[in-house]
């Protein structure tokens, strides 16, 4: 409320003032599941679909973005030739055909974040029985 202040007090007025909270992002994201089995046919086409995950974040509007991301250590970089994980929808899909007697199972990891440094949640997947 404004009063004025001279003398005689002449006049007074009101206004309703809205204030909008923003929200920041102070959510982690958090998959629904913690480990995810996916089973793929041998020599199935490359840019197969396997799988997907999903992870979710309690943020709203873009704070509630989230990207995945294949996590492998040095020593596994070559998973990445063979799988990879679409960095918004968390769909899997092969990036090669697949051998069952080169390798007859994947565990991978997912990593989940709605920025690239912080915020992260990592889910276990494997991608077994690979079937003739």
């Amino acid at each position: 409320m404004a009063k004025d202040g001279g003398v005689p007090v002449s006049t007074e007025s009101q206004h309703i003032l809205t204030i909008e909270i923003q929200d920041i992002d102070d959510h982690k994201p958090y998959f629904r599941q913690r480990h995810y089995d996916f089973t793929i046919k041998e020599n199935s086409l490359e840019n197969s679909f396997i799988g997907q995950v999903q992870a979710i974040d309690e943020d709203e509007s873009k704070n509630a973005q989230i990207f995945y991301f294949l996590v492998t250590e040095p020593k596994d970089q070559y998973l990445k030739d063979d799988i990879r994980v679409d960095i918004k929808t968390g769909m899997i899909h092969s990036n090669a055909i697949l051998d069952r007697e080169r390798l007859e199972y994947y565990r991978l990891y997912v990593r989940a974040t709605s920025t690239p440094l912080i915020n992260v949640r990592i889910s276990k997947i494997d991608v077994e029985g690979l079937e003739k």
